[in-house]
């Protein structure tokens, strides 16, 4: 930037000047700018905590379950367990370590339910509209909208 520029804003990457708007996707001049800024505000969501309780019940858990029980069934027989109330143990004790594991990898890695919003900056030019910011953070949105509006003020 010019050393006569009135840097109105310097964060996060993005610098906002009346001349232009910098950032690491480009830098677009403010006289190009033909249009105000428009924010749009867009909701993520995950999965619903009982969504993720019926796929864990209905699928991953019992799966788990007996992958889990099978093994130690079929290890106690090699072994020479010839108790079957011994194996049953066993085969109940590896099905339960499998059903919880199915439990845990549900609600591990399953995405997560939230209302966290991405907040987008788009600019108008002559050539469309362009989004020139993303953030999940709302006020460095505000703040950077903000100073384009001022440095479309100071442009005239």
């Amino acid at each position: 930037m010019n050393n006569d520029d009135n840097v109105l804003f310097s964060e996060g990457g993005i610098t906002v000047s009346p001349a232009r708007f910098v950032s690491s996707s480009g830098t677009i001049a403010m006289g190009n700018v033909s249009r105000s800024v428009t924010r749009e505000e867009e909701e993520q969501t995950g999965i619903h905590p009982l969504v993720k309780a019926l796929i864990a019940f209905l699928f991953v858990a019992p799966i788990l379950g007996m992958l889990g029980a099978l093994p130690l069934a079929f290890a106690a027989r090699l072994v020479g367990i010839t108790s079957e109330s011994a194996q049953i143990v066993l085969a109940y004790g590896g099905g339960g370590v499998g059903y919880i594991a199915g439990w845990v990898a549900c609600f591990r890695f399953l995405p997560k339910s939230s209302t966290r919003c991405r907040y987008t900056i788009w600019l108008g030019t002559s050539s469309g509209e362009f989004p020139v910011v993303n953030s999940l953070d709302r006020d460095f949105i505000l703040r950077v909208e903000q100073a384009i509006n001022q440095a479309l003020e100071a442009r005239g």
